[in-house]
């Protein structure tokens, strides 16, 4: 009784049929919308771009391998022309002609599209996507343009970032020397004050120059851990 209250009181025969009505109403207006004179030969277009035998077309699914039915659920996922079309690693099964009529059919064929699209083959990509979108430690990056121009922005990236290392340890070692310098004249001459700010100079270039860095150059942040493990 609870679990029945709480789905709401059961519709009157008359809502029942009102609803149904409705629900035909709407389909036979998506119906008039897509075209169904000619939605049959666009499916068999599609089917045959993907490596569909006439035969194939006209037989029960249930005869086809695995391999043939995620074709068949591509063809599907295309016919629908969704606003935002999501593949993951659509080439999949698929040989060399039906890859190549596929990027062919999403670099024209879908436009006013949304396609998100993951995949492992390179050229693919680069014949398909018009933006790359990393995704790296919980944020998203854009990349525009295809895939070999993300893997050359990124490997800018790195060599400036290298460089820009290069740079800090050169002026690192440079201080580090300055500093040593200083000590030993500090010692020899024994003069505490100066040894004081030697050692406050080494301080300082050890909180703005540690190795104790992430890839971001953040510094990492250690917490001892209480004795039961946690950190504290």
């Amino acid at each position: 009784a609870a679990d029945s209250a709480a789905a709401g009181p059961a519709m009157t025969h008359a809502e029942a049929a009102a609803k149904a009505q409705a629900l035909l109403t709407e389909l036979y207006q998506q119906l008039a919308e897509s075209d169904t004179d000619a939605a049959e030969g666009r499916a068999r277009q599609i089917l045959g771009g993907l490596g569909f035998s006439q035969e194939t077309m006209d037989g029960p699914t249930a005869s086809l391998s695995g391999g043939w039915r995620m074709r068949v659920s591509l063809a599907c996922a295309l016919f629908g022309a969704p606003d935002l079309l999501c593949l993951d690693e659509p080439t999949n099964h698929l040989d060399l002609e039906a890859i190549l009529w596929l990027q062919e059919y999403l670099a024209h064929c879908c436009e006013g599209q949304t396609l998100l699209l993951v995949s492992h083959d390179r050229a693919f990509l680069n014949a398909v996507c018009q933006e790359t979108v990393e995704l790296k430690q919980q944020q998203l990056r854009y990349f525009p343009g295809p895939y070999d121009a993300y893997v050359e922005a990124k490997a800018a990236a790195a060599l400036a970032s290298s460089r820009q290392a290069a740079a800090l340890d050169k002026q690192r070692k440079h201080m580090e020397a300055s500093i040593s310098a200083a000590e030993k004249q500090a010692r020899q001459a024994g003069d505490d004050k100066k040894l004081l700010q030697a050692a406050s100079r080494k301080k300082k270039l050890e909180e703005r120059h540690g190795m104790d860095r992430n890839a971001a150059g953040r510094k990492f942040k250690v917490r001892a851990l209480s004795p039961g493990g946690c950190a504290v």
